[in-house]
């Protein structure tokens, strides 16, 4: 059996003996790219005029050119950072249990790492210590670009 708990004003209302509709809780719609005449391909193109669901979704189209550049850039650098991970700190996993490190960039333009334990962001690329030090020194250096 199946136990539904009614607020006060439902109650009442229910019990008034006029006529109640019941309906059903309505979806929110859930947010999805709104997509665009640009494609940002992998390669890093900026193509116009391909649009599909699967590129739309995936959140590679954008309205402008300029737009569909930004994220062209954003998304090498992210593919770079995930590539520069599973290449030289293959074991590596998040862990709430010990510090995660990250790389970023100071106004001066010089490459330095931080790290977390309390919180993760889907758009930080985290690795280990180990692993951060050695990609900071390599970009400070011009031995990796992003």
């Amino acid at each position: 059996m199946n136990t539904i708990q009614l607020t006060q004003e439902q109650m009442d209302n229910l019990q008034s003996g006029k006529p109640i509709t019941i309906e059903p809780p309505t979806a929110k719609p859930v947010w999805g790219p709104e997509g665009g005449n640009y494609f940002a391909s992998a390669e890093g193109d900026i193509k116009e005029g391909c649009s599909t669901l699967g590129f739309r979704e995936f959140g590679t189209e954008r309205a402008t050119h300029s737009q569909a550049e930004l994220v062209s850039e954003a998304m090498r650098t992210f593919n770079r950072l995930l590539a520069y991970r599973d290449e030289f700190d293959t074991d590596y996993v998040f862990s709430y249990d010990e510090a995660n490190y990250y790389i970023t960039q100071t106004h001066a333009g010089r490459w330095t790492t931080t790290w977390t334990r309390e919180s993760y962001s889907p758009t930080i690329v985290y690795m280990s210590k180990t692993a951060a030090i050695a990609l900071v020194c390599k970009l400070n250096s011009g031995e990796v670009t992003l």
